[in-house]
């Protein structure tokens, strides 16, 4: 992993953690994140789910897609150009041809929470967001792929039994990547101003329990973007 202060993209998943606090976001990119049990044990159902597929280069990925046939491409890398985010879509179901060049296709993220989940998290929602923007802004597969819709699967851990699915489509995800822009603007802010107080330029730190606080320009353009995000998102 990245750990240190000269990325010239942001992990889409890090960006995410904005949605719930700044200081989860410094940790990830950071390389200081706490592995827990239920990563773990994600890591090791993806890979499983990931199993039964057949091995396919992205090289033959962006075939697949530009033939206008339906299935599903697991483990899908995606760099967004635009916002300068990268990420690895859990899958891309590819639905055909919308008529105009472009294969649909629906993004699908598993989740293995310890508890099911009531609705889908606001920090879940930025996330698929975030993942069908940089679809939309790859130089890979903007003119060869559609994304119109994104789901959350909340599986059982041992059996992968389906607990619940949460969508979202149409103008509720035009709405959702509305606020990618925002969050990704916010996450280079951040990291840019942390890599100027590693090399002595700043003397602030995000959430580091001693009192500090972000200059009050980027203070405030957090409120507001939680508030947006809250509104729009929730």
């Amino acid at each position: 992993m990245d750990t240190g202060f000269h990325r010239s993209l942001l992990p889409i998943s890090s960006v995410s953690l904005l949605g719930t606090c700044e200081t989860r976001f410094m940790e990830s990119i950071e390389g200081r994140q706490k592995v827990t049990k239920q990563m773990k044990v994600g890591k090791v159902m993806h890979e499983r789910l990931a199993a039964p597929l057949p091995k396919i280069s992205f090289e033959e990925v962006v075939e697949k897609i530009k033939s206008g046939g339906t299935g599903a491409v697991r483990e899908l890398p995606v760099t967004d150009g635009k916002y300068k985010l990268i990420g690895r879509i859990d899958q891309l179901e590819l639905l055909g041809s919308n008529g105009n060049g472009k294969n649909r296709g629906i993004i699908t993220d598993d989740k293995y929470p310890k508890r099911p989940y009531t609705q889908m998290p606001m920090y879940q929602k930025l996330q698929l967001a975030a993942y069908a923007a940089a679809v939309g802004h790859s130089d890979k597969l903007s003119n060869i792929c559609e994304v119109v819709g994104v789901r959350l699967i909340h599986r059982e851990a041992v059996t992968h039994k389906i607990i619940g699915t949460f969508s979202i489509e149409g103008k509720e995800l035009d709405n959702c990547e509305v606020h990618v822009e925002t969050a990704a603007g916010t996450a280079w802010e951040l990291y840019n101003k942390q890599k100027e107080r590693s090399t002595g330029g700043s003397t602030w730190e995000v959430g580091n329990g001693s009192g500090a606080i972000a200059p009050p320009r980027l203070a405030s353009d957090l409120k507001y973007f939680k508030l947006k995000l809250y509104r729009y998102l929730t």
